[in-house]
């Protein structure tokens, strides 16, 4: 999620189907977009994933392969840190 742009694509998708938690999460301050911020949201309703993990992408315009390449770096090391069977990336955003 980027620190100036709200929830978009995937994050948007996933707080439409859980009913408006993530939004919630953001309007309380819990989830700012700052870069690297990572936020475990456990159990929403009507995800079949039993975590989603909010990575914040700091300010839209400074946005590049590189930040793409260390916010997913991040949130690698915090999923490394339990056994998991599986995990999946989502990033709306075309680097072209």
């Amino acid at each position: 999620m980027f620190s100036d742009s709200g929830l978009t694509g995937p994050a948007a998708a996933i707080d439409e189907a859980a009913g408006g938690i993530l939004r919630r999460l953001v309007e309380a301050k819990e989830i700012t977009g700052k870069l690297y911020e990572l936020t475990p949201v456990w159990l929403a309703p009507n995800v079949a994933a039993p975590l989603v993990l909010v990575v914040g992408l700091g300010e839209r315009a400074k946005f590049d392969r590189g930040l793409a390449f260390r916010a997913a770096a991040a949130a690698s090391r915090q999923l490394a840190a339990k056994p998991r069977r599986r995990a999946a990336f989502a990033l709306a955003e075309n680097l072209g």
